[in-house]
């Protein structure tokens, strides 16, 4: 049986091309041009995985995949304009827009803690040592103390602790810090 994929998105050429080359691999396609008909055809056909564009007016893709996730852990996988869009479990990070949500709650980050947080999702499984964190958070020639990552990684977990994630940043006692769980407290 023929994997099922939902592609969704505005553009009708790129949901061409999308759908021409997993016809071709012999997948089983099915399209939405906006969030509202996604969600219809998601109940209908219940896919293996969704492609998702996140710039979409009215219901974008982000709106899309909180609504989904209330119900569903069905693979996504996110098509955005550069720079692309990082999602780990609960936590999704827009930085064309700047927006980070957890479960769809919006977190307010100041610009070094996105960075700061950004960088640690765009490599998950990598340990980021505090003067990597500087070095990427910190526009060139800025020069701080390395206890003031720490502060920020402490007001980043306080953020999100606060919409429902225990699990965002996970200690490597003696290394540094990288991404964690991201899942809700429980």
């Amino acid at each position: 049986m023929a994997h099922r994929i939902l592609v969704v998105d505005d553009e009708p050429h790129i949901r061409e091309v999308i759908c021409f080359a997993l016809d071709r691999a012999g997948m089983s396609t099915t399209t939405a041009h906006d969030g509202t008909v996604a969600l219809a055809r998601f109940a209908a056909c219940r896919p293996d995985l969704i492609i998702l564009d996140i710039g979409m007016p009215e219901t974008d893709g982000l709106e899309v995949c909180r609504q989904l996730r209330k119900t569903s852990d069905v693979p996504i996988l996110f098509l955005s304009p550069e720079p692309a869009a990082l999602v780990r479990k609960g936590l999704a990070l827009d930085p064309l827009r700047h927006l980070a949500t957890f479960e769809a709650m919006p977190i307010a980050l100041t610009a070094i803690e996105f960075e700061i947080i950004k960088a640690l999702l765009s490599r998950p499984e990598m340990v980021f040592n505090r003067d990597r964190i500087m070095a990427l958070a910190y526009s060139t020639n800025t020069h701080v103390s390395d206890r003031t990552i720490d502060s920020h990684i402490r007001n980043i977990r306080s953020k999100l602790a606060l919409a429902g994630c225990d699990s965002a940043i996970d200690t490597i006692h003696g290394v540094g810090f990288r991404i964690g769980r991201c899942e809700a407290a429980r």
